[in-house]
This record gives C-alpha cells, sequence and structure tokens, in this order.
C-alpha cells in the first residue's frame, strides 16, 4: 500500500512534462508531436490567465478589506479609543 502518491510504475511510464514540451516546440512542427504540445501550450496559457484573475480579484478583495479597517480604526481614534484603533490595525 502507498501512502505517498503514485507507485512507481505508474511514474516510469508516463514521460516528464518537460521533456514532453522541450521536444515537441523545437520539433520544427511534426505532424503528431506538433499539435498535441500546441494545444497543452493553449490549455496552460488558459489556465495561467485564470489564475492570474483569481490572483487580482483577491488582491481587491484585501485593498477593500484594509481600506475598511483602517478607516474603522481612524473612527476609533475620534473617539479616543487607542486600543480600538490598534487592534483594528492589526486585524
Amino acid at each position: 500500500m502507498n501512502w505517498f502518491g503514485r507507485s512507481k510504475k505508474e511514474t516510469a511510464a508516463k514521460p516528464s512534462a518537460v521533456s514532453a514540451t522541450s521536444s515537441g516546440g523545437r520539433s520544427g512542427g511534426g505532424a503528431s508531436g506538433g499539435g498535441a504540445s500546441r494545444t497543452n501550450t493553449a490549455n496552460t496559457v488558459v489556465s495561467l490567465r485564470e489564475s492570474i484573475a483569481t490572483q487580482e480579484k483577491r488582491e481587491q478583495h484585501l485593498e477593500k478589506k484594509i481600506e475598511q479597517l483602517t478607516e474603522e480604526a481612524k473612527a476609533k481614534m475620534a473617539k479616543k479609543d487607542k486600543k480600538g484603533a490598534l487592534f483594528a490595525l492589526k486585524r
């Protein structure tokens, strides 16, 4: 029983992604190898763009949250609540 991933037989049977993309891209557009690597590259580009979009959404959410907590800290300082303001900034 293998607790940590795939068995050695499965990993040895499949070629690594690095060797497949590096040889497929430099083959000069062969009939069978070129099409597969192009679709793989296109899928990778799409997934990376989705990841970038997700990261940008997270960044916008965090910036919005920071602005809200800063405003809360300023409001607490206006009410002379130093501990509350400090706690709001720490959040």
